[in-house]
C-alpha cells in the first residue's frame, strides 16, 4: 500500500471486490479461524509498533520520504469530486436514456 501498483486500476478494483467476496464467503462458512486470528493478533503487535516508532517532531517527518500521513478535505478537491460524481452521473443517464 505504500508503493504503487504495476496492475491497472480496473485490475486493482477486481482483486479488492475478489478478495472482499472471499472474506465474506469466509466469514460464513466458519465465524471463527483460529489460523486468521494468530494472524491478526501478530499483525496488531506490529502495527502497535510501527505506531510507537514513528516520529514525533515535523523535522524527523520530513525526512519520510514525504509519505502521506494524514488526509483533509479540501473545498477545491470536495468540488473536484462532486463535479466529477455529477458528470459520471449524466454520462450513465445518457447511456441508459435510449
Amino acid at each position: 500500500m505504500r508503493t504503487p501498483s504495476f496492475f491497472s486500476i480496473k485490475t486493482q478494483v477486481r482483486i479488492i471486490n475478489a478478495c472482499c467476496v472471499l472474506h465474506n464467503f469466509i466469514r460464513i462458512e466458519q465465524a471463527s479461524d483460529p489460523v486468521l486470528e494468530d494472524q491478526d493478533s501478530r499483525f496488531l503487535v506490529a502495527v502497535d509498533l510501527e505506531i510507537l516508532n514513528r516520529p514525533t517532531s515535523e523535522s524527523n517527518a520530513n525526512n519520510l520520504n514525504d509519505r502521506i500521513t494524514s488526509v483533509q478535505a479540501t473545498e477545491q478537491w470536495t468540488n473536484f469530486r462532486d463535479t466529477f460524481a455529477l458528470k459520471m452521473f449524466q454520462d450513465y443517464q445518457a447511456r441508459h436514456a435510449t
